[in-house]
C-alpha cells in the first residue's frame, strides 16, 4: 500500500481538534488528560496516535467502557480524521502508570 503523508495543515487541523476532544473531559473526573502523536502506522501511513489519560489505577470495567463509548464518540464527532484519510488509533492508560 502506498504510503499517504499528512501536510503539515492537516496535522495542525488535526491538533487543534485533538485539543478541542481534551477540552470536552477536562472537567471530567476520570479522565486526567489527552495527548497525541503523528506517525506511521504498521502500512506506513500517515497517523494520528492519541492516549487518554485516566485519574485511576485501576478503573472499573463500567469506567472504561464509559469512556471508550464517550471518547470515542466525541472523536467521531469533533477530531474527524477520516476527513484527511488519516487512520486514528486510541489507547487508554493510567496516568499513574506514566511517569508524569
Amino acid at each position: 500500500m502506498a504510503s499517504v503523508q499528512a501536510s503539515l495543515a492537516e496535522r495542525n487541523i488535526l491538533a487543534s481538534r485533538v485539543k478541542q476532544l481534551g477540552d470536552l473531559f477536562a472537567g471530567d473526573p476520570e479522565v486526567a488528560r489527552i495527548e497525541h502523536r503523528f506517525g506511521e502506522d504498521r502500512d506506513g501511513d500517515s497517523s494520528l496516535f492519541f492516549k487518554v489519560f485516566l485519574t485511576q489505577k485501576n478503573p472499573s470495567n463500567e469506567t472504561v467502557g464509559r469512556l471508550s463509548r464517550q471518547v470515542l464518540d466525541a472523536f467521531l464527532d469533533v477530531v474527524r480524521s477520516e476527513e484527511f484519510d488519516i487512520h486514528s488509533y486510541v489507547n487508554f492508560v493510567s496516568a499513574q502508570d506514566d511517569g508524569n
